[in-house]
């Protein structure tokens, strides 16, 4: 319990997206709130932290979501954005050289 509580409402949805049902039963904010860890949003809310742990650990809608793993979605479209900026600067900078190459000759 004690490990859920200091975790961020981000990284936990992020592990598993079911989770945001347990956060949206308690209005927490999983997604631009969801820089602050558990106890920090629970005691801004005015909520029992080992009521919302109780709901995390318990969490049934695990059955029903499939769990997503976020973390890695995010390392293929950061790498899909690094080959695409190579493209384009491929592209340019050939542009550029065929540009020079026409002014000088």
């Amino acid at each position: 319990m004690i490990e859920i509580k200091n975790k961020t409402i981000a990284e936990i949805v992020s592990d598993d997206i079911s989770t945001a049902s347990v956060f949206k039963k308690y209005n927490l904010d999983f997604c631009c709130g969801g820089g602050k860890t558990v106890e920090k949003a629970c005691e801004k809310a005015n909520l029992n932290t080992e009521d919302v742990v109780n709901d995390l650990l318990n969490n049934t809608s695990q059955n029903s979501a499939p769990n997503l793993n976020f973390k890695d979605c995010r390392t293929k479209i950061q790498m899909f954005l690094t080959r695409v900026k190579k493209i384009f600067d491929f592209q340019f900078f050939y542009t550029l050289k065929n540009q020079i190459e026409a002014m000088t000759s």
